[in-house]
């Protein structure tokens, strides 16, 4: 259990939550979240698991030296991602498919890895970045609201957007690009966060 300490923490930001988020999930204190992420105390492993079940995990994960297991693996890049022109989701599985170095809080066998296409998402994406998601689960719409996420829309398209509510309480994908108005009136097929960024 000696990586589980700084692994709750990884899953934790992975997951965009902080300690208040995780305790009201878990129904117990800040104080307590603070604690297991220090080390100052073990939880139970039936607590272990419903801390994996709100980040999205395995208690696997929680408890795996994700530091010496995730070192320097390549993993290819999945496909291109819009954030501004129209992209039809492909997967790229062909031998000679482009790799990219996997980040090291990530595990390369739940990781994919898309290149930008556009400049929709600017200043903050630039086209060509590589932005890289869990491959599962997928995330639920609730957990990526203001969040930078992977959108694959029912008619396939892929797109980069911040997920948002709008004033009717519908979801709308947002640019950081000002030329680029919200896209309403969506149907999401698939949601993934976002979590590092890569410039080649």
């Amino acid at each position: 259990m000696l990586h589980m300490f700084n692994n709750i923490k990884y899953f934790l930001n992975l997951a965009g939550l902080n300690n208040a988020d995780l305790a009201r999930l878990m129904k117990t204190t800040p104080v307590n979240i603070s604690r297991w992420i220090s080390g100052e105390r073990e939880p139970s492993i039936a607590v272990l698991h419903k801390i994996a079940k709100y980040l999205n995990c395995t208690a696997g994960e929680l408890i795996d030296d994700i530091d010496k297991s995730r070192r320097a693996t390549n993993i290819p890049i999945t496909g291109c991602v819009g954030a501004g022109g129209h992209i039809e989701l492909y997967i790229d599985e062909s031998p000679d498919a482009k790799e990219v170095e996997c980040p090291p809080e990530y595990n390369p066998d739940n990781t994919l890895a898309f290149k930008v296409d556009g400049d929709s998402m600017l200043p903050e994406y630039k086209d060509g970045a590589i932005v890289f998601c869990r491959k599962e689960p997928p995330d639920q719409i609730e957990n990526c609201l203001k969040r930078d996420c992977i959108v694959l829309l029912e008619d396939d398209t892929n797109l980069l957007k911040n997920v948002q509510r709008d004033k009717d309480g519908s979801i709308i994908l947002v640019s950081y690009n000002n030329a680029y108005p919200p896209i309403k009136d969506i149907k999401i097929k698939d949601i993934r966060k976002i979590g590092t960024i890569k410039y080649q």
